[in-house]
């Protein structure tokens, strides 16, 4: 019996956070302190008649309150020496991530009878990441939210051997693998964040993504060190477990020792998907009709730049398996020669989804359903974006996005939904055959002059998870929409445009790796304790 336990109490400072917050008075909509890094007032213009406000001040009937909102979310400056900061930001700040690891190790030898020997192993590792930022997961350039990130896995494994005969044994291999990975945060951190608490109550593209309610990400840009309000994956929780099986059976008689064995593994991936909250970006453009020249000033005032929301969370689910079994024989020949021969069979299905999947299948495309892409010209010597079908104009953001109503968007995607699509959306290899041979032969009976050669066919299916990556988030079963330029009071009856997304594609039927071996070699003995052995492998 052997345990043992190690724990490791790390800490570590993460770098420091230099950022422009919005002052006291821009949160209130007084800009007439507002200057860029050369001591220059930055105009702030209204959105409406594109001339600049009375005194840089916004009239309180003009501030969003939504908008108003988030500024008020951010850290008040608390750095105002621009002699040092050079005007680059005005808020610091310095915080560290607590790491302890956790390593456990069990292990039992039990000699049951003298023909029977059983192992137990168990080891466990935890790591965990408690802090705001410096964690493996997002977060915003400011210490917003605390939790924790756990990273457990856990390994068993269970031998058993028989000796059923003094020539006939059997060896029985069972291990599991289980590995998670989440993040736990503390309700009252979580509240902080949620629409309601925060007072951002505009629509959503897709109120049933985000089942917390919790604000989008937000960033800002245009000037030094903006801040952004990035959560992290609200209810992450993957799964890695693996499950594996292997039997080996030895039977030896007269002149053959012959063995023969099975193989199992099952890796898989589950878990729950982390909401899709959308987000917003309210950095200055020059090219949206409502700028009003700065950032925190077009938040205010409601003026996003652009804004996307994916229609659902994506659960991570793979189900992977791969069989292998052999048999093989050593033969004695003579005394001088041996000779080895052998197969190994290989199954290995695709890997699949229980869940709805899909990829592009070239033989699905139809060159008639073809969607029309919205395109570049030129309209009064500004490049701008026009549907090609109704001659609607569109900001020029909106170039290669699909045009609403025009063809097929998911021209080419089958589903594994669909009649007569695999779960794994292609059809398998079927068993592939891997055969082995090889000699060993002492040409003068001596020991001094030896000849081995040999010839394999190696092949790896692996699992087969090749092109299973975006196959659960591809169109149309995850649609991610997007507006731009726009504002949070009229969102709910903005036009939403789609782009064109990549696509994962698998061949079908699906190749294997494949190697040749081919050795010779010979080995002679030349006296004064020495060998030369000389060999094309």
């Amino acid at each position: 019996f052997f345990w043992s336990q190690e724990f490791w109490p790390q800490s570590s400072a993460n770098p420091v956070n230099t950022i422009t917050m919005p002052s006291e008075l821009e949160r209130a909509g007084n800009f007439s302190q507002t200057v860029d890094v050369n001591n220059r007032q930055i105009v702030v213009r209204d959105p409406l008649t594109q001339q600049p406000f009375a005194g840089n001040i916004v009239p309180a009937d003009r501030i969003n309150a939504n908008g108003q909102a988030l500024l008020r979310l951010l850290p008040a400056p608390n750095f105002f020496d621009r002699a040092i900061s050079g005007g680059q930001y005005n808020y610091v700040n310095q915080n560290s991530t607590d790491r302890p690891q956790q390593l456990s190790t069990m292990r039992i030898d039990y000699n049951a009878t003298s023909n029977d020997l059983i192992a137990v192993t168990w080891s466990r590792q935890e790591d965990k990441q408690t802090g705001a930022q410096g964690l493996a997961t997002p977060n915003a350039n400011w210490p917003a939210i605390s939790r924790t990130f756990v990273t457990r896995g856990n390994i068993l494994s269970g031998r058993y051997q028989k000796i059923l005969s003094p020539t006939l044994v059997n060896e029985l291999t069972l291990g599991y693998n289980w590995r998670w990975e989440t993040e736990l945060f503390p309700e009252s951190e979580l509240e902080k964040f949620q629409k309601a608490t925060v007072g951002f109550n505009t629509a959503q593209l897709f109120p049933s993504a985000n089942p917390l309610n919790l604000i989008p990400n937000i960033s800002f840009g245009g000037i030094p060190n903006v801040a952004n309000i990035t959560l992290p994956n609200v209810q992450i929780l993957t799964r890695y477990p693996t499950y594996i099986l292997t039997n080996n059976i030895t039977k030896t008689f007269a002149k053959h020792i012959v063995k023969a064995g099975i193989f199992y593994n099952r890796p898989g991936v589950t878990g729950q998907a982390p909401a899709q909250r959308g987000s917003y970006s309210f950095a200055t453009d020059v090219n949206n009709p409502f700028e009003t020249g700065y950032t925190y000033a077009n938040a205010l005032l409601g003026v996003y730049n652009n804004t996307s929301q994916q229609s659902r969370p994506v659960i991570p689910s793979t189900v992977q398996k791969a069989f292998e079994w052999f048999v093989q024989d050593s033969w004695k020949v003579t005394r001088r020669l041996t000779v080895e021969a052998g197969m190994r069979f290989i199954w290995s299905p695709p890997a699949y989804t229980n869940l709805p999947s899909g990829m592009f299948s070239p033989a699905a495309f139809d060159r008639n359903a073809m969607p029309q892409l919205i395109r570049p010209v030129l309209q009064g010597g500004r490049r701008v974006g026009q549907d090609p079908r109704t001659g609607t104009i569109y900001p020029a953001v909106a170039i290669g996005a699909l045009a609403p109503g025009s063809g097929n968007f998911a021209n080419g995607i089958i589903l594994n939904t669909q009649a007569g699509v695999p779960k794994g959306l292609i059809d398998g290899f079927g068993i592939v055959l891997s055969p082995r041979v090889g000699f060993a032969w002492d040409v003068f009976g001596n020991g001094a002059t030896a000849l081995r050669g040999g010839f394999g066919i190696f092949q790896s299916a692996g699992a087969n998870g090749e092109g299973m990556a975006g196959s659960q988030s591809i169109y149309p079963l995850v649609t991610t929409s997007q507006l731009f330029y726009g504002q949070l009071s009229g969102l709910a009856s903005a036009p939403q445009l789609i782009f064109p997304s990549g696509v994962s594609t698998r061949q079908d039927p699906m190749g294997i790796a494949r190697s040749y071996n081919v050795n010779f070699g010979i080995q002679q003995k030349v006296g004064f304790a020495t060998v030369v052995d000389v060999a094309f492998v």
